[in-house]
This record gives C-alpha cells, structure tokens and sequence, in this order.
C-alpha cells in the first residue's frame, strides 16, 4: 500500500527555512572562530523531492567534492553533509592550522582535521535543531568521502521521497564555500511537521 505523502504549507516552509538558518548561523560562527574569518550565509533552499533528481537540485559546481557526513536517527531520521568543492578543503585545513604547509606536508592531517571540523559543525547543526525542535534525535560518527553531487542519491531508494535544505557558507575574505545539505527521509516528515506546527504555535 502507497503511503500518503507529508506535504509543508507555505507557513511551514518559512519555519522550516528559519530554523535551518538559525542552525547554520550557529554552525558558521564555528566555522569563522576556527577560520578567523567571517561567514556568510546564503538563503536556505527547502525543497520535497524524489532521491534521484537531488543532483539536479543541488546547488554547488560539479566535480569532485570533499564530504563529512553524518546520519541521524530518532524522530528524524536521515544524513548530514558538510561539503566542500575538493580543493576548498584544503584552503580551509590550512586557514583552521594557520599555516603555510605544502599539499603533501598537510596531507598527513587532512582527514583528521576535515572530519573534526565536519563533527563541530555538523553537531552545533543538531544541537540547535533539537532545542528549537523539542525534538531528540542521536547522531553518527562523521564520515569523510570523495564524491560527485550525482553519489549523493545512489546510497538510497531512488524510489523515495527526501526533503533537502541545502545552505551555503561563504568566507568572505577568500573564495572558499562550503555546503550544509540536510537529507530527511520521507519516513520521519511526519514527525517534523508535528514538531514545526508546534514551534509556530509557540512562536
């Protein structure tokens, strides 16, 4: 039997939007005190869709790109991203050790240094939503990937729907960005928009 799918009102998609900004605010203002560099935020974009057109969707440049993800599993359930274009990773470990170290020299650190930040910055994330939430939900470890924005839909049912939000994260100063790309599964939607109806009633 075909579940009903969960649909978000335009109220519910502004909520939806505000709290992800106010998360990733938090989560930027980490990144810049490990940068020393101001962060900028791009709008949220909140979008219901099937898995297979998520490459469409996204935002940042083909290519290669560095990823730290996490899963989430509680009343939401799903996968963090914190994504950078592959060589934005390396700007950012060598702004984080302010040092001037070749690629080979840093290379020995660069995973150890990416998921760290991937751990902070994704964990301010589900800190944040949580307490807005009212909602608990537990965490993975980060993992770190080399990958393209189409391997982002081949770990899941290409037959199921995810809500995606995808922010971007820009330091000002350089041209590095980043991404914070939030993957709910259909199945946990409910849940959020229990929780969403709520933090608007309480607003």
């Amino acid at each position: 039997m075909t579940k009903n799918k969960v649909t978000f009102d335009a109220l519910e998609l502004d909520a939806l939007a505000e709290l992800f900004n106010i998360s990733v605010g938090y989560a930027a203002s980490t990144l810049s005190d490990l940068t020393d560099e101001d962060v900028v935020l791009s709008v949220p974009f909140v979008n219901l869709s099937s898995v297979d057109r998520l490459h469409k969707l996204l935002s940042f440049e083909r290519g290669k790109l560095t990823a730290i993800s996490q899963n989430f599993d509680g009343k939401l359930n799903g996968l963090a991203f914190l994504i950078f274009p592959e060589n934005n990773a390396f700007d950012v470990i060598k702004l984080m050790l302010k040092t001037d170290f070749s690629s080979e020299e840093i290379s020995e650190f660069e995973q150890d240094a990416l998921n760290e930040i991937g751990n902070i910055i994704l964990n301010t994330c589900f800190s944040t939503l949580a307490d807005l939430l009212k909602i608990n939900f537990e965490c993975g470890l980060p993992t770190l990937s080399l990958l393209t924005a189409e391997d982002l839909s081949k770990p899941n049912n290409p037959d199921q729907d995810v809500l995606l939000i995808q922010i971007k994260m820009s330091l000002e100063d350089y041209d590095i960005e980043s991404f914070v790309v939030f993957i709910i599964s259909v199945d946990s939607t409910m849940n959020l928009k229990i929780a969403l109806d709520d933090f608007i009633e309480n607003m």
